[in-house]
């Protein structure tokens, strides 16, 4: 570092450490942290997870890598030839049948294990058809590749044939399955069906998952929603007010920002955060006399003088909370006989009542 000391890239180096980027679990481990991988610009890239588009990408000028790809580098000079073989459909379709389907929406996720089982043809086989699959491959890249669906012309397997293949894509394939792999036409066409198959199930399986959670989710909230609807809320309304002997109580009045307050306890004491502002206080009673006010919706509050005063009030008022709480988890004890279920109600209706208190009464 002192070889660029006083540059912009030493500085970018400093501020980096400053913010913790030094500390990640992806840079912690190296000994220069900041340094980039040099291996890491592999001319051809496979994307790590594919929903529906496949395309394995050329990368001529070498650009380093991000997280989302992996890098293939050919064990000789003939980069185009096997970046055509892994753009080649039957390729595609060895990805289909390795790879994980446990993403959302139905994703595909190919590890590296995965990566490393795709059948590959011997490069001596492809290169006595070098000119052709280069050619092919260039006509190929010369346009956007769309999705399987696009790419083959046909959204389910019984419409697939192979005048709807796109003529690009076609002419790659022919040369890849038919003529080096020794494919029938007949054979090619259920390699193209097989894959139009494999990848509507995947998507549809995902899609019926995910309304399945959903409709459970949306169950769960209903049942919640009940139960918090039939709790009686009034009792916690009116704090600090109903808890003051106007005639025999000596108050101060304290001003606090508007906004909603959440009330923080930590090795420093106990304070409010209001946005971005903190209020302090030399009590925790204090503190939470003021949050349960604010949660009243009150900013203009009367605090009693006595210590003693505010913690019976706090403390009364903390019971009556624990009292509705309790109530809450009896009704939900009492309608829900299945564990599961319970506690995932339960869940809901505690960040119900939560986000209840922090609205405001």
């Amino acid at each position: 570092l002192n070889e660029i000391k006083g540059e912009g890239v030493y500085k970018y180096i400093k501020y980096g450490e400053t913010i913790g980027v030094n500390r990640l679990v992806t840079t912690k481990s190296r000994k220069l942290w900041y340094r980039i991988d040099l291996n890491n610009n592999a001319p051809i890239l496979i994307v790590k997870d594919i929903f529906s588009r496949f395309i394995v990408y050329y990368n001529p000028h070498r650009y380093y890598l991000k997280d989302r790809f992996y890098g293939v580098f050919p064990n000789d000079d003939h980069t185009l030839i096997p970046l055509a073989y892994l753009n080649s459909t039957i390729s595609f379709l060895f990805m289909e049948l390795l790879g994980r389907t446990n993403l959302g929406l139905g994703a595909l996720d190919l590890h590296t294990s995965e990566i490393g089982d795709i059948p590959v043809v011997k490069i001596e086989y492809l290169l006595s058809k070098k000119s052709r699959i280069v050619n092919a491959i260039y006509k190929l890249f010369n346009r956007n590749i769309g999705d399987i669906f696009e790419e083959i012309g046909a959204t389910v397997e019984s419409d697939v044939s192979l005048d709807r293949v796109k003529p690009d894509r076609r002419e790659l394939d022919k040369i890849i399955m038919g003529e080096i792999l020794g494919l029938s036409e007949d054979e090619q066409l259920e390699v193209y069906q097989a894959i139009i198959k494999l990848v509507r199930e995947r998507i549809d399986r995902a899609k019926s998952v995910n309304k399945r959670k959903k409709k459970i989710k949306l169950n769960l909230e209903k049942l919640a929603q009940d139960i918090f609807n039939e709790i009686d809320f009034d009792k916690l309304r009116g704090f600090p007010d109903k808890y003051l002997e106007e005639s025999l109580l000596e108050c101060e009045v304290i001003n606090v920002k508007p906004g909603k307050p959440k009330l923080v306890i930590d090795l420093t004491g106990t304070y409010i955060e209001v946005g971005t502002e903190r209020i302090r206080f030399d009590s925790p009673f204090k503190a939470r006399y003021v949050y349960y006010a604010m949660l009243n919706g009150k900013y203009r509050i009367r605090v009693p003088k006595n210590e003693n005063k505010i913690r019976e009030m706090v403390e009364i008022y903390s019971e009556l909370i624990s009292s509705i709480k309790a109530k809450i988890y009896k009704e939900i004890d009492r309608k829900i006989p299945d564990k599961k279920t319970r506690e995932a109600v339960r869940n809901i209706v505690e960040t119900k009542f939560i986000e209840f208190l922090k609205k405001g009464l």
